[in-house]
C-alpha cells in the first residue's frame, strides 16, 4: 500500500505506522496499530490521519473555525454566522452539512483510494478515531460516529467526510467548551478496517470489571455485529476464566433474543435471531480459551488490564479494539452497598435488603435516570405515603430503598422498624419471614434498627393509626376519585403537542406531574398497606384452619382482583371487531406489529377501527408498559401500541372466547371455596370469609387507584421525553434515549434553569453508560442478602443443570407442553402458540393476554401476590413462581411438567 512520506503522511498502513503517534492516528488507530505490529489477529487496516484532517479544513472556508482559532475568535466567528438569523444549533448543522457535502481533494481521495485497493476492497468498517480520546483530560468517547458495511469508493469518501463531520457537531462544540479545550486541540483521524462478517462478536475483560478480582478475566459473547452489545442492546453469555490456568470456572448460557446487523446505510439496526440459535452458547469452551490467550497477549502488550472488542467469523476470531478498562480492578473483591450514605456500620452489615414483592412496577434492571426517580420518591413522596397509611414517625426516610446493579432493593429492616409503630406489626418476624428469599437465614437474622415505639410513644403511635384508618372507610370514594382523574389526566395528555410548549410551560407542567404523582401516591398507598395486610392475614388463618392440605392457594384463588384480566377481555374484544371488518382483519394478520398503527392510520377503515375500537381500548388501558413500569425508557401502550397489535393477531388467528376461559376457572374455585369453607366450623367459617372479603375489596381498590399513579407517571415520561428532545437540540444529548443516562433531578432541575448545559459534562454521561451496560452483563444479585454484596460471589455460580427446578406454588394444578421462553414481551408475543407453558423472567399486566392461551407459568421471581400468581389464579391454570433459574434452566421447545400445587418444574424431554 502506497502512502506519503511520515512528515507529511495523510494516510498510513496501521502495519507499518508509528504507533506513538498517537496525535495522528487518534487513540483507535495507535491502539490497532501496536496490536497488528504484535502479530495479533487484528483485520488489516489503515488510517485517515489528523494532518489529512487538518489539510482538508485548510482548503476549505472552515479552517478558520478550526485552525489556529482560540475560543474568543471561534465565539467571534459564530455569532457573525448567527446574525444571519442560524441558531447556534442550525449553525452546526449547516457545517456539518458542508464537511459532508465537500469534495476530498484530489490527491487525499486518491491515496484512499490506493489504501482501499490495498485492503481487497470489499465491505470494510470506518471509525472515527478522535485524537483527544480517552486523554487523561477529557474523553470524548460517545461524540463521534462509526460507519460498518462500506463498500464502494465513493461511500467509503463519504463515510470519511461524515466522521470529520463529528467534530463539527454541537454536542462536541458544547463539551468542547465545558472541557476548556481549544478548537486548534481538536483533531480526528479515520481507521478504515477491513469488515469482520462477524457471526459471534462480544468484549472480554483482561480483569473482573464488577468483583474486582485480577485473578480471572470476564467473557461476553452475543450473535451478531459486536456494536449492539457495546451499547447494552443485546443479551450476552457470561464465562469467567481464571488467568492462570486459563480454565472456565463459570459460563452462563442465556436466551439470546436479538443480534445486531448492519444496515445498508452503514449504521446498525437489531434482528430477531432464528429460534434454533437463541439458546445455542454464542462460542464453545475452545474458542472462550483461545480468546482469553490472545487477550493475555493484549494486556501484555499495554502493560496494563484491557477491554477488548472481538469478533469471531468461519472458525476464527479476530481483535477488533482494545482500550484500557475504565474503572481498574482493584485486586480483590469490591463489596456493593445498596446504601453507600449509610453511616452506621452495624447498619450497613446487617441490613436485609430484598428483591421478592417490590412490585412489576420496579422489578428489573433500571436506567440511572430511573433509580434516581425512585431516590426522589423516597425521599418526596414515600414519606408522606407511610404518614396517610398511619405510621407516625417517618423521619430518616433515605434507607428505605437502594440499587444493587441497578436493580431496586427494599430495605426489609428499616420496613419492619417503621412497622413496628403498628399494632398488628410489633412482631417483625413475620414481615421479614414474608421478603426473605432461601438464602438468608431468617430464623436466626436480628434487625440493626432499634426496636419499636414504647411508653408514651407507643400509644401515641398507634392513636394516630388508628386515626388515619377513617380512609378505609371510603374506599369507594377512592375508587370513583381514581377512575375520574386517571380518565381525564389521559384525556388531556394523550392528543397534546408537548413540542409547542415554552420552555416555562414546560417546566411548569413537569412541576405539576409531580405534584400530581405525588397526589395520586397517597390516594393508593393506604389501599396498598391493608391489602398487603389482609393478604397477610389470609395466608396466616389458611395455615391455622386449613393445615397440612394444600388448600392455601386454591383458596386464594377465589380472591383475585379482576382489573388486569380487564386486559385480556377487552383485547379480545377488539380482535372480535378486527374479524368483522376485512381490511382491518389483513392489516393485522399481515402487516408486522410495529407497523399496524400506521397502516391503519392510512387507511379509511382503518381509522375509522383506530375511532371505534383501538382509541377506547387506549384510554382504559394505554399507560401500561411492560415492566419495570417505573423505568422511563419503556414506553407505555398509549405511545407504542405495538404488543397490543402482536397479541390482537394471536386473538384474531385463534378461535376462543375469553368468556369461556374465565367461566371455567370461575367455577371451578367457587366449587372449591363452598367445599373449603363448609368443612370449617361456624365461627371460623365467617372469620375466614370476613378476611376473603376484606382482601377482595382492598386487593381490587388497590389496582384501581395505583392505575391513576401509574397515569401521572406516564404524564411526567411524556413530558421527560419532551426535555430530552430539547436537549439533544441545546448539543448536551446525542439521542432522546440519552436521558436514561442523566440523573431525574438533574433533569428536573434543568427544566427549572437550576442547572446549565455546563452541568452535564459528557464524561458523567458516559460514565452512567458504561456503569447501566455493566448492571445489564452482569447476573441478578441474590433475592436477598444482608449487608454489602460481593458480586463476585453471583459470577462464579455456573448455570443450572438439574432437570427439577423449584420454587413457590402459586396457582394449583398440573400442567405439561412444549416451554417457550419468552424474555421480550413486546418482540415475541406473536411467537407464543396455544397450549405452551409461558416460562419468563417476570411479567406485569402486559403479559395478561398471552395467559389465556397458556398452559401453564413459570417465572424466575414473584410470589403469591405477584401478577403471574393473581391471573394464572383467575384463568385457572397452574403457575410456579421464584424458581430464580428457569429463564436460564429451561429452553424453548422443552417438554415440561408444571405442579402449581407442589412448586415443582420438571423437564421431562429436552426439545
Amino acid at each position: 500500500m502506497e502512502t506519503t512520506p511520515l512528515a507529511t503522511a495523510l494516510v498510513l498502513d496501521l502495519g507499518d505506522a508509528d504507533a506513538s503517534l498517537a496525535s495522528s492516528l487518534g487513540g483507535k488507530g495507535a491502539n490497532l496499530a501496536r496490536m497488528i505490529q504484535a502479530d495479533l489477529p487484528v483485520p488489516p487496516a489503515f488510517a485517515v490521519t489528523a494532518e489529512a484532517f487538518r489539510s482538508f479544513l485548510a482548503g476549505s472556508e472552515l479552517g478558520p473555525l478550526f485552525l489556529g482559532a482560540d475560543e474568543a475568535g471561534t465565539e467571534d466567528l459564530l455569532a457573525s454566522l448567527e446574525r444571519t438569523g442560524w441558531s447556534r444549533k442550525e449553525t452546526f448543522e449547516r457545517l456539518q452539512d458542508a464537511i459532508r457535502t465537500a469534495g476530498i481533494p484530489g490527491e487525499l481521495a486518491r491515496e484512499i483510494a490506493g489504501a482501499y485497493e490495498g485492503l481487497g476492497r470489499g465491505k470494510v468498517a470506518v471509525r472515527s478515531s478522535g485524537t483527544d480520546e480517552d486523554s487523561a483530560s477529557a474523553s470524548f468517547a460517545g461524540q463521534y460516529d462509526t460507519f460498518l458495511s462500506i463498500e464502494g469508493d465513493e461511500a467509503l469518501l463519504s463515510a470519511v467526510r461524515k466522521c470529520w463531520a463529528s467534530v463539527a457537531s454541537y454536542r462536541s462544540y458544547v463539551y468542547r467548551k465545558q472541557g476548556g479545550i481549544s478548537p486548534a486541540e481538536l483533531a480526528i483521524a479515520v481507521v478504515v478496517q477491513r469488515m469482520v462478517p462477524a457471526e459471534a462478536s462480544g468484549v472480554l475483560f483482561t480483569a473482573d470489571p464488577v468483583g474486582g478480582g485480577r485473578d480471572r478475566m470476564v467473557v461476553e459473547a452475543g450473535w451478531g455485529l459486536g456494536e449492539g452489545i457495546v451499547n447494552g442492546q443485546v443479551a450476552t453469555d457470561s464465562y469467567v476464566v481464571e488467568k492462570g490456568t486459563l480454565r472456565i470456572i463459570s459460563r452462563v448460557v442465556r436466551y439470546k433474543l436479538r443480534e445486531s446487523a448492519a444496515r445498508p446505510d452503514g449504521g446498525t439496526s437489531l434482528a430477531l435471531v432464528p429460534q434454533d440459535r437463541r439458546d445455542r452458547p454464542a462460542l464453545c469452551d475452545e474458542r472462550v480459551v483461545e480468546l482469553a490467550r490472545l487477550a493475555t497477549r493484549v494486556r501484555d502488550l499495554f502493560g496494563r488490564e484491557q477491554d477488548v472488542e472481538w469478533a469471531a467469523s468461519d472458525g476464527r476470531l479476530f481483535l477488533l479494539q482494545a482500550r484500557p478498562i475504565t474503572a481498574p480492578a482493584a485486586g480483590g473483591p469490591a463489596l456493593v452497598d445498596a446504601d453507600p450514605e449509610e453511616t452506621d456500620p452495624s447498619i450497613r452489615a446487617g441490613t436485609l435488603w430484598s428483591m421478592m414483592d417490590t412490585g412489576e412496577a420496579t422489578t428489573g434492571i433500571m436506567t440511572p435516570l430511573s433509580q434516581d426517580f425512585m431516590l426522589y420518591y423516597r425521599d418526596e413522596i414515600h414519606p408522606k405515603c407511610l404518614r396517610v397509611s398511619g405510621i407516625w414517625d417517618v423521619s430518616n426516610n433515605r434507607p428505605a430503598v437502594g440499587y444493587f446493579q441497578g436493580r431496586c432493593y427494599l430495605n426489609v429492616s428499616h420496613l419492619a422498624h417503621k412497622f413496628s409503630q403498628i399494632p398488628l406489626f410489633k412482631d417483625p418476624m413475620p414481615l421479614l419471614r414474608r421478603f426473605s428469599s432461601e438464602e438468608v437465614d431468617v430464623e436466626k437474622y436480628r434487625t440493626p434498627y432499634p426496636s419499636g415505639a414504647r411508653g408514651l410513644a407507643a400509644v401515641r403511635a398507634t392513636l394516630y393509626w388508628l386515626s388515619q384508618q377513617w380512609r378505609l372507610l371510603l374506599w369507594k370514594r377512592a375508587r370513583r376519585k381514581a377512575e375520574e382523574r386517571r380518565a381525564a389526566r389521559y384525556a388531556e395528555f394523550a392528543p397534546r403537542d408537548l413540542t409547542r410548549l415554552s420552555s416555562e410551560e414546560l417546566a411548569r407542567e413537569i412541576e405539576k406531574a409531580l405534584a400530581l404523582v405525588d397526589e395520586s401516591g397517597l390516594n393508593y398507598f393506604p389501599f396498598y398497606f391493608v391489602a398487603f395486610a389482609a393478604y397477610d392475614a389470609l395466608t396466616q388463618l389458611c395455615k391455622k384452619f386449613l393445615p397440612g392440605e394444600g388448600l392455601e392457594q386454591k383458596l386464594k384463588a377465589d380472591v383475585s382482583e379482576l382489573r388486569t384480566i380487564d386486559v385480556t377481555t377487552d383485547l379480545w374484544q377488539l380482535a372480535e371487531k378486527a374479524k368483522a371488518d376485512p381490511e382491518v382483519r389483513r392489516i393485522l394478520r399481515e402487516t408486522p406489529p410495529a407497523g399496524v398503527k400506521d397502516a391503519l392510520l392510512s387507511s379509511e377503515r382503518g381509522r375509522t377501527f383506530w375511532k371505534a375500537a383501538v382509541e377506547p381500548l387506549l384510554a382504559r388501558h394505554g399507560v401500561r408498559g411492560k415492566p419495570p413500569e417505573m423505568e422511563f425508557m419503556n414506553l407505555r401502550w398509549a405511545d407504542d401500541p405495538t404488543l397490543l397489535f402482536a397479541m390482537a393477531r394471536t386473538y384474531v388467528e385463534k378461535d376462543f372466547k375469553v368468556e369461556d376461559v374465565l367461566a371455567k376457572g370461575e367455577k371451578d374455585r367457587s366449587r372449591f371455596t363452598r367445599e373449603a369453607l363448609a368443612r370449617l366450623p361456624w365461627a371460623k367459617r365467617k372469620a375466614l370469609g370476613a378476611v376473603v372479603r376484606l382482601y377482595y375489596v382492598f386487593g381490587e381498590t388497590r389496582e384501581i387507584t395505583r392505575m391513576w399513579a401509574m397515569c401521572e407517571t406516564w404524564a411526567l415520561q411524556r413530558l421527560i421525553r419532551e426535555l430530552g428532545r430539547r436537549m439533544v437540540e441545546k448539543g448536551i444529548l446525542r439521542s432522546v434515549e440519552e436521558i436514561a443516562f442523566v440523573p431525574f433531578r438533574d433533569l428536573a432541575a434543568f427544566a427549572s434553569g437550576a442547572k446549565t448545559p455546563a452541568d452535564f459534562p459528557r464524561s458523567k454521561i458516559e460514565a452512567n453508560r458504561r456503569a447501566h451496560l455493566q448492571n445489564l452483563r452482569v447476573p441478578d444479585p441474590p433475592l436477598t442478602i444482608v449487608g454489602p454484596y460481593d458480586p463476585s460471589r453471583r459470577l462464579i455460580v455456573d448455570e443450572a443443570a438439574t432437570d427439577v427446578l423449584s420454587g413457590v406454588g402459586t396457582s394449583p394444578g398440573h400442567a405439561e407442553g412444549r416451554a417457550r421462553v419468552v424474555l421480550d414481551v413486546d418482540a415475541q408475543a406473536a411467537e407464543f402458540q396455544p397450549g405452551e407453558v409461558l416460562v419468563a423472567h417476570f411479567t406485569n399486566a402486559t403479559w395478561t393476554p398471552l395467559f389465556i392461551t397458556a398452559a401453564a407459568v413459570v417465572v424466575d421471581l414473584g410470589s403469591v401476590l405477584a401478577h403471574s400468581a393473581i391471573v394464572a389464579r383467575e384463568y385457572g391454570i397452574p403457575c410456579v413462581a421464584n424458581t430464580l433459574v428457569a429463564t436460564r434452566a429451561i429452553r424453548t421447545g422443552d417438554r415440561v411438567i408444571v405442579d402449581g400445587d407442589a412448586g415443582k418444574v420438571r423437564i421431562e424431554r429436552r426439545g
